[in-house]
């Protein structure tokens, strides 16, 4: 059969039949597609319920979080552009 690129299977009947590209709207109103959830239950329908993460938009919450740098630490690291 053939092989599909990503454009190709977004598309497919199969793929639009069951829902499974999803179109979020980032808080910056652009909208992106996205895989929706494979599991359809007909009684509790799944949904997305965030937008996709923009570029470091929970870098600083990580870094506070997971690695326990103080804010000074942080603020080194976006002035040498080592995070956005």
């Amino acid at each position: 059969g053939p092989i599909n690129d990503i454009p190709t299977v977004m598309q497919h009947p199969q793929v639009q039949a069951r829902q499974m590209v999803q179109i979020i709207q980032r808080p910056d109103g652009k909208d992106v597609p996205q895989l929706g959830p494979v599991a359809k239950y007909s009684a509790t329908p799944a949904r997305i319920y965030r937008h996709p993460p923009a570029l470091g938009e929970h870098s600083q919450e990580i870094l506070r979080q997971y690695f326990n740098l103080a804010d000074h630490e942080i603020e080194e690291l976006i002035l040498d552009k080592v995070i956005a």
